[in-house]
């Protein structure tokens, strides 16, 4: 049957080749072949490997799968291929965030009081929102984002030192976002014989993850906060941006309550916020589980929609846990 064991620390080279050794006897790696953006090649692998009942390992992560079989190690990154430069910056900074004083203290207390994923909402919604009709919607809206929110975070509670957050901060967006978010991933160990999965390991560095979630927080307090001082001008939050009505006078408030809290903020171009409608199979509508912004993108000239899940599932039950926070 089928077991998860938790461990803690990265899968290094040294811990994959004893996985592998382990549990493929007899492999060793003579050929390693990479795919991008082809998430559906993996799945259709690992099936046809079940179905033919041959014994493999998988190693997985959010964004890349790899698949030790034969003698080939298939790897499947799910946008990008991540370069071995990249893979020393990540290691760099995980290094950094290990020796400054806030990590230091953090694994000096207790666990039960360190930052878990539970403490961080990610984005409320507010009543207004909640009750808007389907194909109602608000034409003249508002939006700032919080500038490098994780970085500026990381840097105003010293866990990362100005020389190295000036060296990253500027990389390309998906870059730099993949560089401070990997300090916090876990990797997923499955192992098949026969076709049959017979166990799986969770690898994780676990205060490398609270280190994450402290950083997370502050960002999210941060927009907690302007949330407040929105009132009913406030509509939602999502990540590190936040939506809101009201014009120039809100927004003085946001960039004012930003600042007390050590963040940067810069407006983006929106509008036409809508809650979409939904036609069910007797023909009645419904509001939709989300809402579209229509957002400009300054490189092009051109407007598009972005959609916003916000009101379905656990996304809804975490917007209830904030009931602290004021809104309409």
């Amino acid at each position: 049957m089928k077991t998860i064991d938790v461990e803690r620390g990265e899968v290094t080279d040294a811990k994959k080749s004893a996985i592998l050794k382990e549990h493929l006897p007899g492999y060793k790696k003579k050929n390693s072949l990479a795919y991008v953006d082809h998430g559906y090649m993996f799945k259709k692998h690992r099936a046809s490997l079940i179905k033919e009942r041959q014994d493999f390992v998988v190693f997985a992560t959010g964004s890349l799968q790899t698949i030790a079989h034969g003698h080939t190690e298939y790897c499947y990154h799910q946008k990008r291929k991540v370069g071995l430069s990249e893979v020393g910056m990540r290691r760099q900074v995980k290094a950094v965030f290990a020796k400054s004083e806030r990590y230091k203290g953090l694994m000096g207390s207790p666990k039960a009081s360190r930052p878990k994923a539970t403490d961080v909402s990610y984005h409320l919604v507010s009543g207004r929102l909640q009750r808007m009709s389907p194909g109602e919607g608000v034409p003249e809206l508002c939006c700032c984002d919080v500038n490098k929110a994780y970085y500026q975070a990381a840097l105003n509670l010293g866990y990362l030192p100005r020389d190295v957050y000036e060296r990253y901060v500027n990389l390309p967006k998906e870059k730099r976002l993949g560089l401070i978010g990997s300090i916090a991933t876990r990797k997923h160990v499955h192992v098949y014989r026969g076709g049959r999965a017979v166990k799986h390991l969770l690898i994780e560095d676990q205060g490398m993850r609270a280190a994450w979630f402290d950083v997370c927080s502050m960002v999210d307090g941060c927009l907690k906060a302007v949330a407040s001082a929105l009132g009913d001008d406030f509509l939602f939050y999502w990540v590190d941006g936040v939506y809101f009505t009201g014009g120039d006078a809100a927004e003085e408030k946001v960039v004012s309550v930003a600042s007390s809290a050590g963040f940067d903020l810069k407006r983006e171009s929106v509008r036409n916020l809508a809650r979409e409608r939904v036609v069910m199979a007797n023909g009645k509508e419904r509001g939709s589980d989300s809402v579209t912004v229509e957002r400009l993108d300054e490189a092009t000239g051109k407007w598009s929609k972005k959609e916003f899940c916000l009101f379905k599932g656990e996304k809804f039950k975490a917007v209830k846990k904030n009931r602290g926070v004021k809104h309409g």
